[in-house]
């Protein structure tokens, strides 16, 4: 280890110091922000400490690590971090987050956080040009977890308005979302106002004429289960408009049980209804890598009528805010609410045309493309920043004077 570098206890690098009593009642309600164990808990007027700063959950949330870029209020059940002479203040709110601080209470049995217990905690300390620079790399990857998430939810946000747009007003001729102001194209229904242009009809009509196209999962009792075979899809596996691998709670049936209880197979491309709550009525396509599988029997299996109706509309619409509340008002029972196949089918649907129906699941499969590629990036640099937290606090890796962040 580098001359510069050393392992020092949190009580060489830093005091815990404890917050002030500021009653409720007594917070203006505008200001600086007041801090409890949990993080920000109310404004008031004045402050304790002049920011930046740390704060950690003494009380109830013990050991939570808050930061506060301006000045703040720590109250009775917080301590406050004082950095020690030649500490940066921001290197040790990332070294606070990194440790165990947290655990300590269940480690003692003792409620709430003895600061003797934090101060015997260690950490790799480089010298102080060297913290600012990790805590810098760390800021740098925060800031662009926080940007992603921002797009993320400007991206769901823009993706439910589309929604509720191409599902109420559709697509006309020249492939725009049809006017809501032009009357005469529109038309009101049982299930909403809805283009003209549209036709209605009862979701078991719209199934396809072939065996088992709007038919419930099978009965699977506990002694079919085993950890390999035919996949067993639950009703935890469907999602809002997505199906839920669940990996870690796969089941399956042997291939002799499939045949001796005449199971029916799902296909890839059905569309899985699930009659339990919650919600009751939310569905999902089958994938295509599922493989051999069959599903539970409070799941209805649905085929539509590949001439009328495209199994990703259909589940756009199944998936409804509408939809899922006319189902959960059908819903009945006494321990779990399930609505039955029956009321299921007699749903009525939307039925546009086929190529209008394409056309808009292919702007909401693009919507969610978008979606799951802002997705995949932020769970990239959340795991780059669990690495390198990791990495830069330990002495692993450590942050060359020459590294300018950008």
């Amino acid at each position: 280890m580098s001359a510069l570098a050393s392992i020092k206890q949190l009580g060489e690098l830093l005091s815990l110091e404890y917050g002030a009593a500021l009653p409720e009642q007594t917070r203006s309600g505008y200001g600086y922000p007041v801090f409890g164990s949990n993080g920000i808990v109310g404004h008031h007027d004045d402050f304790l400490i002049r920011g930046p700063g740390i704060v950690v959950g003494r009380k109830g949330s013990v050991g939570q690590v808050s930061w506060s870029n301006e000045s703040f209020w720590p109250i009775d059940t917080a301590y406050y971090v004082q950095a020690r002479d030649g500490v940066d203040i921001r290197w040790l709110y990332w070294v606070l987050k990194h440790s165990r601080i947290n655990e300590l209470d269940a480690a003692t049995g003792v409620p709430g956080l003895n600061r003797n217990d934090a101060y015997r905690l260690t950490s790799f300390t480089p010298d102080s040009d060297e913290q600012v620079r990790a805590a810098s790399v760390l800021d740098t990857l925060d800031v662009a977890i926080d940007q992603n998430e921002r797009l993320v939810a400007k991206l769901k946000q823009i993706r439910a308005g589309l929604l509720s747009d191409l599902l109420s007003k559709g697509i006309d001729d020249n492939g725009d979302i049809r006017d809501a102001q032009n009357e005469s194209e529109f038309v009101t229904t049982p299930i909403g106002r809805l283009p003209r242009s549209w036709k209605m009809d009862k979701l078991l009509a719209t199934a396809d004429q072939t065996e088992n196209s709007f038919i419930d999962g099978d009965w699977i009792e506990a002694p079919h289960i085993r950890s390999e075979g035919v996949r067993l899809v639950q009703t935890g596996n469907i999602g809002i408009g997505k199906y839920l691998d669940k990996s870690d709670d796969k089941k399956f049936i042997s291939q002799e049980s499939f045949s001796a209880l005449r199971c029916k197979a799902i296909l890839p491309g059905d569309v899985l209804i699930c009659r339990l709550a919650d919600p009751v009525g939310r569905a999902c396509i089958v994938p295509d890598n599922l493989g051999s599988a069959i599903t539970s029997v409070d799941v209805t299996i649905y085929r539509p009528d590949a001439n009328r109706l495209a199994n990703s509309f259909i589940v756009c619409w199944l998936n409804t805010h509408g939809m899922l509340l006319r189902c959960s008002l059908l819903a009945a029972g006494t321990t779990r609410l399930r609505i039955s196949r029956t009321n299921l089918g007699g749903m009525l649907v939307p039925v546009p045309s086929i190529d209008e129906q394409r056309e808009i699941a292919r702007i909401l499969d693009s919507a969610d493309a978008d979606i799951e590629a802002a997705e995949s990036t932020r769970e990239k640099l959340c795991q780059l920043k669990a690495g390198l937290t990791d990495d830069l606090l330990t002495g692993r890796v450590r942050v060359p004077a020459e590294l300018e962040m950008a």
